[in-house]
């Protein structure tokens, strides 16, 4: 067989990695302030915050994915065409989410506050964009799996890793902005919160650790894939992933976490806001690294290996 060299591909970068996070990231801090409203009142801070931060997020970063699709012409055609491309199918997913998000939104600033105090339609919206925030999670996910050339995208475990990193995320999200607003005495007394988020985070930091562990082990059965992974571990996004992603991401946060929710060591809250920003960091790496580290899968005719120019299937 003649040598061929894999190359990682290069069409998507950081702008879809940008959407990749803020998408995820906006999904969970609206399900866990969806989640708080639904159990624990509007009254809840982690309920206004999760709930104010959900919309504008993934809105942001939808600008970014579009920005990345180029030509207006180009998007508006994948966007009306559902059956063509899962960028086209995950529209209708965010567009609905988001929809419900900005009602959500509005409700929490003036003066549009009266609609807080309609409990049944708050709740009602609430537990249908739960599920919708958990498609959009996922769908980050999805829609690289449906690059079938690059066999690091096209494993189930991609979805579930990036729905388990978006409620971490998101949860770092709401405790950035509450040890934010301590600090500017904006959002007073709010220890509690962040001690209960700091519970909640240990548990998702774990998890988000474990599913990095199994998909990297589901991911080294084809050539493409084994040199992704080299790439990943060992080569040239080395230091990402193992500052970016396990130091930054999981290590820091999850130290902290431990400390605040276990309540034997007081963490600072400017501690708190830089650990929650360095675990946001690494949601950010962790996408990035994946997306940068995609090699496609060479066509093979008569024994020969070719390697295109990097396109991914949009």
């Amino acid at each position: 067989m003649s040598e061929h060299r894999l190359m990682p591909q290069s069409e998507w970068g950081w702008k879809v990695a940008v959407y990749l996070f803020l998408a995820g990231a906006g999904a969970g801090a609206y399900t866990w302030g969806a989640v708080a409203d639904l159990f624990g009142g509007a009254s809840s801070l982690v309920s206004k915050t999760g709930l104010l931060l959900g919309f504008p997020l993934v809105f942001i970063g939808t600008l970014f994915l579009i920005a990345d699709l180029g030509v207006k012409p180009r998007a508006l055609r994948v966007f009306m065409n559902p059956g063509s491309s899962w960028i086209a199918r995950g529209t209708f997913i965010i567009s609905t989410f988001m929809i419900l998000g900005a009602i959500h939104f509005a409700a929490g600033i003036w003066p549009f506050r009266w609609l807080m105090e309609q409990e049944s339609l708050r709740h009602i919206i609430g537990a249908v964009n739960i599920l919708f925030a958990a498609l959009t999670m996922l769908y980050t996910g999805i829609l690289l799996g449906a690059s079938r050339p690059i066999s690091l995208w096209s494993t189930a475990m991609l979805p579930a890793l990036f729905l388990i990193s978006a409620l971490s995320t998101g949860a770092m999200a709401i405790a950035f902005s509450l040890a934010v607003g301590e600090m500017a005495a904006i959002l007073p007394g709010q220890n509690d919160s962040i001690a209960r988020l700091a519970t909640l985070d240990a548990i998702l930091i774990v998890a988000e650790a474990l599913a990095i562990v199994v998909y990297l082990q589901a991911t080294h059965k084809t050539e493409e894939s084994r040199e992704s992974l080299r790439l990943m571990l060992k080569g040239a996004y080395a230091p990402l992933f193992w500052i970016g992603v396990v130091a930054l991401g999981l290590i820091v946060p999850l130290t902290s976490a431990v400390a605040e929710g276990a309540s034997f060591l007081a963490v600072p809250t400017i501690m708190v806001a830089a650990t929650s920003l360095c675990g946001l960091l690494g949601g950010f790496f962790l996408r990035y690294a994946v997306l940068a580290c995609g090699v496609r899968a060479p066509l093979r005719a008569g024994g020969i290996a070719y390697t295109f120019p990097s396109t991914c299937a949009r």
